[in-house]
């Protein structure tokens, strides 16, 4: 049976908890981005109610026909239009937490250095995913530590369900990631086929809230060797799965620190083999 995982949580894009990274006039700038796609949907109407206006001109008779259909695009335009307008204040979200967390966090070079920074210090660190713990089902045939992939319950959302894993250094030095209330945040690497029977069984394993339904098979998902940048809080924590003396020892990780979410970001660089 596979261990309950930390992070399992579908993520409404109107409430994101990236945002919680951004200051006040960040957080604008992104709620601004939705709103132009309303400015464009009122510059397109009006476009569209001028030719209504003249269609009596060049369609004599068509005023009333005219008049219908450009009341049923208006209403009909609605609902997708809010489900854009989500996404794009999400991605401008996404775009400014991947500047702003790291700039508000310590870059750690040197591991070394950790035990002398102090608990609830904001620290980003790079590395690559040695997971523990793994998905029950593999994705493209290879073990996963988790998965995000795009989700619709009224609105739209993200999926996300991560299990603990570590990070590794160029020296091979380990440091646990404690991925509760975290956020993973990046483009997709994988597409899942729904004709294929590992990847349905993926997706039945990941427990969707009744209702919702996926909106993409492309999905961003963190296996082995994977590097990536990760920025959060410091804290000690006890490492159940590590050996010591007399008991488990006592180690540095880094986690949540809610509101601000521990923040997972995919770097394009080379993978590890693990």
């Amino acid at each position: 049976m596979e261990q309950p995982r930390p992070l399992h949580r579908l993520t409404p894009l109107r409430d994101d908890p990236a945002a919680s990274w951004l200051r006040w006039y960040e957080r604008w700038q992104a709620a601004f981005a939705g709103v132009m796609v309303w400015v464009a949907y009122g510059i397109l109407i009006r476009i569209v109610f001028l030719c209504y206006r003249l269609s009596p001109f060049y369609f004599p008779g068509t005023t009333r026909l005219a008049g219908y259909g450009l009341a049923l695009f208006t209403a009909a335009m609605i609902w997708p239009l809010r489900r854009l307008s989500l996404r794009v204040k999400s991605r401008q979200i996404a775009k400014l937490a991947r500047s702003r967390a790291p700039a508000e966090a310590t870059a750690v070079d040197d591991w070394d250095q950790l035990a002398a920074q102090p608990d609830g210090a904001a620290i980003s660190l790079v590395g690559w995913v040695q997971g523990r713990v793994y998905l029950a089902h593999p994705v493209g045939g290879e073990r996963c530590v988790g998965l995000a992939v795009p989700c619709q319950k009224n609105y739209p959302g993200v999926m996300e369900s991560l299990h603990d894993f570590d990070l590794v250094d160029e020296q091979g030095r380990t440091l646990s990631i404690q991925v509760a209330d975290g956020r993973l945040l990046g483009p997709s690497n994988v597409t899942l086929s729904p004709g294929e029977n590992p990847d349905r069984l993926l997706i039945g394993s990941l427990d969707l809230p009744t209702g919702a339904v996926l909106s993409s098979w492309n999905a961003l998902a963190l296996r082995d060797g994977d590097p990536v940048l990760v920025v959060g809080f410091k804290a000690m924590h006890v490492d159940v799965m590590g050996f010591g003396l007399r008991q488990a020892p006592i180690l540095p990780a880094l986690g949540s620190a809610p509101p601000r979410p521990l923040m997972i970001f995919p770097l394009p660089a080379e993978r590890r083999p693990s």
